[in-house]
């Protein structure tokens, strides 16, 4: 009798887990709340395996890719950005953008430009714009009949639709992204590949975005990523910064030698983490693009600290005063480029401005490019503008119209 007894009272408890988990995942729950279960269990074990790896961003661009044989590239972005809440030393994840979308695109690469306007928005500093791009030609080298014929699927690609509505940074990652599809088609031809720029780098309304699709192309054959990216890179690359100027200088258009210089920073990467070594460098590029120079060495510091501001300040402060505002905001502008989490991280940033005139003009220049880095409804844009001090905020308000 006991023996039936406890047998009876065993099964109406697993009648009743039974039970519990029909209702749950039955049509009285929506299919959504089932969804965020299922991501964020998988953040949980994306977690819990990379728990004890040495370095915890590179096991995590392992693993989250992997989860692409079961969920779509959204739910894997959806994960990452569940991840990146729960470790603060994975802020920076680029890399993984390019990889997500390159994966989505090679299961039907016809359907590249689809997945070019699936790309979440304000997360991976925008890496999937990029690996969505590079994914269409990977591995071929074009004719040049096939180059014409080809660019009218490039033409376009980049331009706001009904459907796809994107900030002004979404579309300039898109256009940087075709510079990295030209050396591809072109087997790393490089006058060949700047020379398409010139054809494709350009909405159909006659926006002009050449010179990121210039960096895109430089971009490829400085930091390649894969294999392929290398053997690529090897045929043309310089390998020893001593050479890098140089060939910089062998192309023909002044514009062409800037881009090369901004994106030839990766064999001078120990020079540019400091201040004292960025001016270095950058006063070897031409008087008139030393401001982007700048600029562009701010985002690569920021994203080699992964965002952490006490670092970056201390960058900051060794700057002479002119520099050091657009230091301060262009950190600040490119936390919000490494995804809309870091919101808080780049308005308090301004604060760490020892002096009042550069914490001023770091606030100035993060209203400047409010409206571009954040889309302009959502609560992200609303919670930057309330962030800033009233001053700015108003200024930032401004913006929604």
């Amino acid at each position: 009798m006991k023996f039936k007894a406890k047998s009876s009272y065993i099964g109406l408890i697993l009648l009743a887990g039974i039970l519990a988990v029909v209702w749950f995942f039955g049509p009285g729950k929506k299919s959504q709340e089932r969804e965020t279960l299922s991501i964020q269990a998988l953040a949980r074990a994306v977690l819990e395996n990379c728990q004890r790896s040495n370095y915890h961003p590179t096991c995590y661009e392992k693993e989250i890719p992997k989860l692409m044989e079961r969920i779509s590239m959204e739910e894997a972005f959806a994960v990452a950005k569940l991840v990146q809440g729960a470790d603060s030393t994975y802020n920076y994840c680029h890399v993984l953008g390019h990889d997500l979308a390159a994966k989505e695109t090679a299961k039907d690469i016809s359907k590249w430009s689809e997945v070019i306007h699936r790309c979440p928005t304000g997360i991976c500093s925008n890496g999937c714009l990029h690996g969505a791009a590079q994914e269409r030609f990977r591995g071929e080298v074009l004719t040049d009949e096939q180059i014409e014929i080809a660019k009218q699927e490039l033409i376009g690609v980049c331009d706001r639709t009904d459907k796809w509505s994107i900030t002004g940074l979404e579309q300039s990652e898109c256009f940087h992204g075709l510079g990295h599809l030209t050396v591809y088609m072109t087997g790393a031809k490089m006058p060949k590949a700047l020379e398409l720029c010139r054809s494709v780098a350009f909405t159909r309304t006659g926006q002009d975005f050449q010179n990121l699709c210039y960096e895109g192309a430089f971009m490829q054959i400085f930091q390649p990523l894969d294999t392929d990216d290398r053997a690529l890179a090897a045929t043309v690359a310089p390998t020893k910064k001593e050479d890098v100027l140089a060939f910089c200088h062998s192309f023909a258009q002044p514009a062409w030698q800037d881009a090369c210089w901004a994106e030839g920073f990766s064999l001078f990467r120990d020079e540019i983490e400091t201040a004292s070594g960025t001016m270095k460098y950058c006063s070897r590029a031409r008087a008139s693009s030393r401001d982007h120079c700048y600029s562009m060495m701010f985002y690569v510091r920021a994203q080699g600290a992964n965002y952490d501001a006490g670092q970056l300040a201390d960058y900051c402060q060794g700057f002479p005063l002119v520099e050091q505002g657009q230091c301060f905001g262009d950190m600040s502008n490119a936390m919000l480029h490494g995804g809309l989490h870091l919101v808080d991280r780049a308005v308090a940033f301004c604060k760490l401005a020892k002096n009042p005139q550069s914490a001023d003009k770091c606030y100035q220049i993060v209203v400047n490019f409010a409206e571009y880095n954040v889309p302009v409804n959502s609560a992200d844009f609303l919670k930057l503008c309330n962030d800033l001090p009233p001053v700015y905020g108003k200024q930032c308000l401004v913006k929604r119209g």
